[in-house]
């Protein structure tokens, strides 16, 4: 029993010398009876005389020596006195020291020996480094300040494990209606409208960076609900692991989409101009609310169909403002000339000079029903689908750059002869990847391509829930 217990007093040593804190034991006198080897290896790099600091040596009697030279000895010594009467469980103090020739900060800490009240154990731990990240904050409190206190955007700081708002700045409070109080621990699901196992998954996604960007609807104090965009990652506030939340408010934005979706759905065509002559059928996708995707129509005779389809660079509102721009240039385009090749040559001069350094893609087409015949020429939309009557579609090509690629760009034609029965489909290039699948040997006709077409769209893209480019088809059917 001796034995073992000896080893355990060993093993204990061994601990206590391999801990790089200085340690040191008390007696009720204030002697020091026990130091580790990190006390002993501290005081001979500070150069402390032999015999002044360890073993044998009066602990409040160096405290008292230290008075004149250190503000905290005085502290020091009241708080082990406290300790020691049991008037304290423990006592800490931080200061500073020279520790080879650099400024160090330490924390002492006091607590009684378990097992013994008439001692205490002393620890000295460097704490430097945790000194040196709080006077940077302390630096950098200014810029803290602008980025969130001062942010006209509203931000909430989240706890991703409790899903508790554990900070909010003045724009938050302002934008949800709440003051301080409130929001401060308040579960997020209060705002967001989604389910708690739906923003649990959110936060995970946002916590891994899997995710920076969010769209959500959020629910203010009045019960009002706000379409907000919210950016989200991870950050770590006085060691723990939270999420910071930028948000922007969308619902303007959104009623703006939702207006310039309404009006671009509404001018597109649903039946062909001369509809004794031929039968118009569509798809039109948009991979966003507004598409940059668009085509038009326009009757220039009783014989005579002039149309254009096309993909402008960008979604969303600024697809919109594209659209609307080329579709202005192609009406003037008509007063100048009806031939396709022609149009295109006036509309790639209009969008070098008005788009900078944006590319239009867009095929035109001319059907003359007095000639019977279709003329056909492309500009980065280079494929069309033809069919006669009784035969399978096929995929034509026909060359030509994008519109503003090139000044003196050179634009291919096509002379097709049609007859009744005979189909042409025009496209984007949403829609290249089933073109060929599908239809190439089909020999549908172009209603029944059109319900074919939509029912492999809603089979294939919405099963993926995301549609990643606008997909727009027209198809024509000569009566």
């Amino acid at each position: 029993m001796s034995h073992k217990k000896n080893n355990v007093m060993e093993l204990s040593f061994m601990v206590l010398n391999s801990l790089t804190d200085r340690i040191a034991v008390l007696d009720k006198v204030g002697t020091i009876v026990y130091v580790n080897i990190s006390w002993e290896k501290f005081a001979e790099e500070n150069g402390a005389k032999p015999g002044t600091t360890g073993m044998g040596v009066n602990y409040f009697k160096v405290c008292d020596n230290a008075w004149d030279d250190l503000e905290y000895a005085k502290s020091t010594y009241q708080g082990i006195k406290e300790v020691l009467n049991g008037e304290k469980n423990n006592f800490t103090y931080e200061y500073p020291c020279r520790y080879k020739g650099k400024e160090s900060w330490y924390r002492l800490n006091v607590s009684p020996l378990t097992g013994k009240r008439d001692y205490v154990v002393i620890s000295h731990s460097d704490i430097t480094r945790q000194k040196l990240i709080e006077e940077k904050f302390e630096e950098n409190k200014e810029i803290y300040s602008a980025l969130f206190e001062k942010n006209n955007s509203p931000i909430l700081i989240i706890n991703p494990e409790t899903a508790l708002i554990e900070g909010a700045n003045p724009a938050a409070l302002k934008f949800y209606g709440y003051s301080k109080k409130e929001i401060i621990n308040m579960n997020i699901n209060r705002i967001n409208t989604l389910t708690d196992e739906e923003i649990r998954t959110k936060m995970s996604h946002a916590k891994s960076t899997k995710s920076r960007t969010f769209n959500f609807s959020h629910r203010l104090k009045d019960g009002r609900v706000r379409h907000v965009e919210v950016y989200s990652g991870p950050i770590v506030l006085k060691g723990k692991q939270l999420l910071y939340s930028i948000i922007h408010d969308e619902t303007e934005r959104k009623r703006e989409f939702a207006r310039a979706e309404s009006l671009q759905q509404h001018r597109l065509d649903t039946k062909f101009p001369l509809e004794d002559k031929a039968e118009l059928k569509s798809i039109y996708i948009p991979a966003m609310s507004v598409s940059g995707d668009f085509y038009q129509l326009y009757r220039l005779d009783d014989n005579k169909v002039v149309g254009i389809i096309g993909d402008v660079c960008g979604k969303g509102m600024t697809a919109a403002l594209n659209v609307n721009a080329i579709k202005v240039l192609f009406s003037d385009g008509l007063l100048i000339d009806w031939e396709p090749i022609k149009i295109l040559n006036y509309l790639n001069r209009q969008v070098i000079r008005h788009f900078e350094d944006d590319y239009i893609a867009v095929c035109c087409f001319l059907f003359d029903f007095s000639k019977k015949e279709v003329v056909i020429a492309g500009a980065g939309i280079n494929q069309y689908m033809h069919k006669e009557a009784s035969s399978s579609w096929s995929i034509e090509t026909v060359k030509g750059p994008f519109l503003g690629m090139f000044e003196d760009s050179e634009f291919e034609q096509h002379i097709i002869s049609f007859k009744e029965k005979d189909c042409f489909g025009f496209y984007t290039d949403g829609l290249d990847f089933i073109i060929d699948d599908l239809f190439e040997s089909e020999k549908c006709l172009v209603l029944e391509t059109q319900e074919k077409m939509k029912d492999y769209l809603s089979k294939t893209l919405f099963d993926v829930k995301k549609l990643y480019d606008d997909c727009t088809w027209l198809g024509v059917e000569i009566k």
